[in-house]
């Protein structure tokens, strides 16, 4: 249910960033084109207190053996790339080694650089569980925690969280910058979707 809300969520703000796009220029609309940028500030300010209170208790369950983000293990295995036993219907908490594995196994790879402060990044954690979930082995999914492995971000080249980058043999093909709702990242990883960022 919570992922259903925060799905229509992200296709309401989605919406509202198209047509504060659409109004760009537009005089008369100044009022109500002020009132949509702050509440898309709104939106994102309140998201990321909701995930700075959050943050504590996901480091402590990380430490128990437990981290939400990533399920129960709390690390994907040292040979997710190359072990046909591995589960590809979860995402994958990777390191640096790890990562470079999986996008030079020639699979798809969709890569999420997220952070436990990052309320967008939140905000997709269900959706990207069940795309997980639905893609199995057409498309596996990474995680890397950028507060973990801010070298990976850097090298990536990723400057806003979340960041989104689909690697196809072994090649980056598309990324994009911030929060999606399930049918853009249908249509994201389809490749309907322009990239966004660098």
């Amino acid at each position: 249910m919570a992922e259903m809300n925060t799905d229509r969520l992200v296709e309401t703000i989605s919406a509202l960033e198209a047509w504060l796009d659409r109004t760009e220029g537009r005089r008369r609309l100044l009022p109500l084109r002020w009132a949509g940028r702050a509440l898309l500030v709104g939106v994102v300010l309140l998201s990321n207190v909701v995930a700075l209170a959050r943050w504590p208790f996901a480091a402590l369950a990380r430490r128990l053996g437990e981290d939400p983000a990533v399920g129960e293990t709390g690390k994907a295995p040292a040979s997710s790339g190359s072990r046909p036993d591995v589960p590809t219907d979860k995402p994958l908490d990777v390191d640096g080694e790890e990562l470079s594995r999986l996008i030079d196994s020639g699979r798809r790879v969709l890569v999420d650089f997220w952070a436990e402060w990052c309320g967008p990044c939140l905000m997709m954690e269900g959706l990207l569980e069940e795309f997980a979930e639905s893609s199995g082995k057409e498309c596996l999914l990474a995680k890397v925690n950028t507060g973990a492995h801010g070298d990976l971000a850097e090298e990536h080249g990723v400057n806003g969280l979340p960041t989104l980058i689909l690697f196809e043999n072994g090649e980056e093909v598309r990324r994009h910058v911030g929060t999606l709702s399930r049918a853009e990242l249908e249509s994201f990883v389809e490749g309907g979707e322009a990239s966004s960022g660098p």
